[in-house]
């Protein structure tokens, strides 16, 4: 069984390298290095004005909530894809929505974490994307928790109750 810190790296390496994170001959599909998702990112966000911070976290949050299922994993198995797969996938559990919306808002040029918690205080046992608002000096972080049940009104920005929780930047372990 791996660390929670190999974990999250596996997911950092998600978002920073795609599908080159398990196969380093495949080209980037899914990551931040990858010019279509650069392009999604951006026509996701084509709703909000130049410079609303909010408007593109809320567009990027109800993008996924709205256009990827929540489901688990294969029976026994933690399984992890590139943002890009969830997309053609359509569904995920809640480490693919994270990376999701990671590559998302960094591909809009936020700076996002991946926060770990403690539901239930004997393991960690979930996972979502917080995002550091305004984009270009963050003070403050918003989630991302795509998974919650709910409509994107009543839970953009909303997390979970938990008993702890550890945070990592895509470059953090």
């Amino acid at each position: 069984m791996s660390s929670l810190e190999d974990r999250v790296r596996l997911l950092q390496k998600l978002v920073n390298y795609g599908e080159a994170a398990f196969d380093k001959s495949s080209p980037p599909f899914g990551s931040t290095r990858d010019p279509e998702m650069r392009r999604i990112g951006i026509a996701v966000t084509e709703v909000c004005r130049a410079r609303d911070d909010r408007c593109e976290l809320m567009a990027i949050y109800d993008f996924v909530k709205r256009n990827i299922r929540y489901t688990g994993d294969v029976t026994n198995k933690d399984t992890f894809q590139s943002g890009y797969r969830t997309m053609q996938i359509g569904g995920g559990d809640c480490d693919d929505h994270a990376i999701l919306c990671a590559v998302l808002a960094m591909v809009n040029g936020f700076t996002p974490k991946f926060r770990i918690t403690s539901n239930y205080g004997s393991s960690w046992d979930h996972i979502y994307c917080i995002v550091g608002l305004p984009k270009l000096d963050p003070r403050s972080f918003v989630a991302l928790d795509t998974t919650l049940p709910g409509s994107t009104d009543q839970r953009f920005g909303k997390e979970p109750p938990r008993m702890q929780y550890k945070d990592f930047g895509m470059n953090d372990t």
